[in-house]
């Protein structure tokens, strides 16, 4: 999980379709 600094949360998750 990776926390911007603009107050943005960005979550990095393997989907499989």
């Amino acid at each position: 999980m990776r926390v911007q600094p603009n107050r943005h949360i960005v979550i990095d998750v393997d989907i499989d379709p």
